[in-house]
């Protein structure tokens, strides 16, 4: 019985999410942008901030919640400056503005040279 109230209340947050949250608007377009470079960048940010932060014995509840607070604040500052510089934009996976950065000669080079460096310590890495 407690098992099908747990479902029923997830299904109706569920329904209400779907019924009013389903509109078109300026902060899912914002969040959709910010997914992925968040994505790539929030498990080194968490580490190193849940490290950082056990030191300070602040308990269960209060880390976890200063750990969240620093890595969403990081994940957005960090997308918010990284979008402004042209040449990081593709080592995050934000796409470019113009279509003159995304095919001038030096971004492609860049680029090349981006996944050389990754492959070469994925390599070293791994062996």
């Amino acid at each position: 019985m407690l098992l099908a109230n747990r479902w029923v209340w997830v299904l109706a947050i569920l329904g209400y999410g779907y019924a009013y949250l389903n509109k078109p608007s300026s902060a899912l377009n914002y969040i959709a942008r910010v997914v992925y470079p968040s994505y790539l960048l929030h498990q080194s940010v968490l580490i190193v901030a849940a490290f950082s932060l056990s030191v300070l014995m602040l308990g269960l509840f209060l880390e976890a919640f200063w750990v969240t607070v620093i890595t969403v604040s990081f994940c957005l500052v960090s997308y918010e400056i990284l979008k402004r510089i042209n040449i990081l934009r593709p080592l995050v996976g934000i796409s470019s503005e113009t279509y003159e950065a995304e095919h001038s000669l030096f971004y492609k080079i860049f680029v090349l040279l981006g996944w050389a460096l990754i492959l070469a310590l994925g390599y070293l890495i791994l062996f």
